[in-house]
């Protein structure tokens, strides 16, 4: 299995696009999704640890709440018994992923995933895991839908695209009132619903626009005589 970082953390490839969206769309801050220990240079490199390490610290008295042992937890893609049924310790497909969140935004990330017909939920609803969330099944392949109040990476590469096409004077990473209002003027130049809402239809329309704005101001290579 291939691994990328989202939100200073690891996690599987497969699940990476979906983790990002819900990033960009609730503000929520990731504190840790896959430790297994087949990521473990990765991990120290980002100054995380693996499950073993995290249980060890728990053994010895530095890690203050309980951690699960190695080989039964759903950061290493491996079954608790809690999150989902089955043998304790089978292995878990990579939307299973255990994903821990800040606090304060577990309302929000829970709600943004109903956004995009995905369904979160907390195995552990009080004490120390409240925090831990997981996928209750397979998510389908994100759809965009962008609004007021969103923010993060999806944000900024939407502000960056209205620049280019001359309709925002400076990128944001929040989806504020000047964001707003350069939506709505873009979808009425071009004939879409005018809801101020970016779905696909208005997403792809300014990503091929403002495409094919920067292709024509390049400076064409000039021809050898």
């Amino acid at each position: 299995m291939s691994y990328e970082i989202v939100g200073g953390c690891v996690a599987p490839s497969q699940l990476a696009p979906f983790l990002r969206t819900l990033q960009s769309t609730s503000g929520a801050a990731f504190e840790s999704i896959y430790r297994g220990e087949d990521a473990a240079g990765l991990l120290h490199r980002l100054g995380k640890h693996t499950q073993a390490e995290i249980y060890q610290e728990y053994l010895d008295g530095q890690e203050p709440n309980p951690a699960n042992p190695p080989g039964r937890s759903t950061h290493e893609l491996r079954s608790d018994g809690v999150a989902y049924g089955g043998p304790v310790g089978r292995v878990l497909e990579w939307w299973q992923c255990g994903i821990d969140v800040d606090d304060a935004h577990i309302p929000a990330i829970i709600s943004a995933a109903g956004r995009y017909h995905w369904e979160l939920f907390r195995p552990y609803p009080s004490g120390s895991e409240y925090h831990h969330v997981n996928f209750r099944r397979q998510p389908a392949s994100p759809v965009i839908d962008l609004r007021v109040g969103d923010n993060g990476t999806l944000i900024q590469i939407l502000s960056a695209r209205l620049r280019i096409l001359g309709l925002l004077r400076n990128k944001s990473g929040v989806f504020g009132s000047r964001v707003h209002g350069a939506v709505v003027k873009f979808q009425r130049e071009h004939h879409l619903p005018v809801d101020g809402v970016v779905g696909p239809k208005t997403w792809v329309l300014l990503k091929k626009l403002s495409e094919q704005r920067l292709s024509a101001s390049k400076p064409k290579p000039k021809k050898k005589r």
